[in-house]
């Protein structure tokens, strides 16, 4: 794939195998200020909450964070499902030369001029409804822990609790009793917003799986995959990539079918790189995790960006192999990637969308190895656990009202049924070459190599070995 060392060494490899003390390294939010003037063309990106203050962001940071441009709308006066409407969670990472910083987020619609009480405490009256304009912000933890399903949840419970009792006096004052009681107020809670957030703060990394208290002082636990490898270095990575299939996988195959999850492996392992495009940042960064994590123990050696922002695709261009999602561009890219569309609906089957905004690399007549096999073992995994829901935003509820030791569960089973059915399966095969031809000459191993799968591996083993 590429020298051991380098991909030991990559910015993705360094940020989920560095130890820290605690689960989360730092809590922000990011959107529009609540100052900004609801007919501004453009709003801007601001950081408006930091803890702890000393944390310090990579450059253009919120780009990443902030992967969609927010707007500014009004609120029409009969709607109520626009701010009850489930947050957006996804994954995203922060480039860096040396490491990379993983980010989990929770977007959610929120009142122009009314922010979470740890931004801005204030009384709410009728009159800061008068014109009601809402807009999108954002919450954010950064953490060297891809323990995601448990992240997501203490972020949501942070980013509910500082906005469920200004909706609240919202629909009860201002839709139903019609302004009736307009000396009513809801005082600020900032003060158990920072207690519960200093709790979160202090967790400390887990090793196995934790309980959290949530909700009405009720504890949750949160499982994780089980850890086969005994050396720490291997190990830490193993359990990383575990934390990270236990979040991605189920949803993975919720949006691709076994077939397409397969094609798409099989171009990474290749050495091609992969883009995934739909406008729905949480399907589409929690299958790039999904693919990273079936690639393991493979490390992938090109840029890895979960979801790349609408304003940088230029990413998408580069020489280096990629795996990212992502929204379409604006122009037509040359990429040297295979593109999956997520949304495979009618309109983009019939309008061709992808060879519309991309120039990129076609399936070549190539199959994984023992294909055939794994097609039906994960066909019987994927009806047996996955929800079939119609939506993107259906599906992610239904998976968070799983039982979560289910969850993790399809996760342990796919990544077993990979290990064994592939991946051991090509590492005997590597080995029993290297013991019978005594060869220790890689131009002699990829020549000779292949040959021993022919005809119909052939052309796998070929591009496999040469990337």
């Amino acid at each position: 794939m590429a020298d051991s060392t380098l991909l030991r060494d990559s910015p993705l490899t360094v940020a989920l195998t560095t130890l820290t003390k605690t689960l989360i390294t730092s809590f922000s939010i990011f959107g529009v200020s609540p100052s900004t003037a609801p007919n501004t063309p453009t709003p801007q990106i601001s950081l408006l909450y930091k803890y702890p203050e000393s944390y310090e962001f990579p450059l253009k940071s919120e780009q990443f964070i902030v992967p969609q441009p927010p707007t500014i709308s009004k609120l029409p006066s009969v709607s109520k499902e626009i701010m009850k409407k489930h947050p957006t969670q996804y994954v995203t990472m922060l480039p860096g030369e040396e490491t990379s910083t993983i980010c989990v987020c929770l977007r959610q619609n929120e009142f122009l001029n009314i922010t979470s009480d740890l931004i801005n405490p204030v009384g709410l009256t009728a009159e800061l409804f008068k014109e009601p304009y809402y807009t999108q912000r954002t919450y954010c933890f950064t953490t060297t822990c891809p323990y995601f399903n448990c992240l997501f949840a203490l972020l949501s419970q942070l980013s509910e609790i500082g906005y469920r009792n200004k909706l609240e006096y919202y629909y009860s004052f201002i839709l139903r009793v019609e302004m009736q009681s307009p000396n009513f107020t809801v005082n600020p809670i900032k003060a158990l917003l920072e207690v519960k957030l200093q709790q979160f703060m202090k967790l400390e990394r887990p090793t196995e799986a934790i309980n959290v208290m949530l909700g009405n002082n009720n504890k949750t636990t949160f499982p994780c995959s089980k850890v086969f490898l005994s050396s720490q270095k291997s190990s830490e990575i193993e359990r990383s990539m575990g934390l990270v299939g236990d979040y991605s996988l189920i949803r993975l195959f919720c949006t691709m079918t076994v077939e397409d999850v397969l094609n798409t492996l099989c171009m990474m392992m290749c050495g091609y790189g992969v883009i995934l495009l739909s406008d729905n940042v949480t399907s589409t960064s929690s299958c790039v995790l999904g693919l990273l994590t079936l690639f393991y123990p493979f490390y992938w050696p090109g840029i890895f960006i979960p979801y790349v922002p609408d304003i940088l695709f230029e990413f998408f261009e580069t020489p280096v192999p990629i795996l990212c999602g992502g929204s379409y561009p604006p122009y037509k890219c040359k990429v040297n990637a295979y593109v999956e569309e997520l949304d495979q609906g009618y309109w983009n089957y019939f309008t061709g969308r992808k060879t519309k905004y991309f120039d990129s690399v076609t399936l070549p007549e190539v199959l994984l190895p023992w294909r055939t096999e794994l097609l039906n073992q994960l066909n019987v995994l994927v009806k047996t656990y996955v929800p079939t829901s119609p939506s993107v935003e259906e599906r992610e509820v239904f998976i968070e009202m799983m039982d979560q030791k289910k969850v993790v569960d399809f996760s342990e089973h796919v990544r077993k049924v990979l290990r064994e059915v592939l991946y051991n399966r090509l590492i005997q095969s590597v080995y029993n070459f290297c013991l019978k031809t005594k060869t220790d000459k890689l131009d002699l191993f990829i020549q000779k190599y292949p040959k021993q799968f022919y005809p119909k591996g052939y052309a796998f083993m070929k591009k496999f070995v040469e990337s």
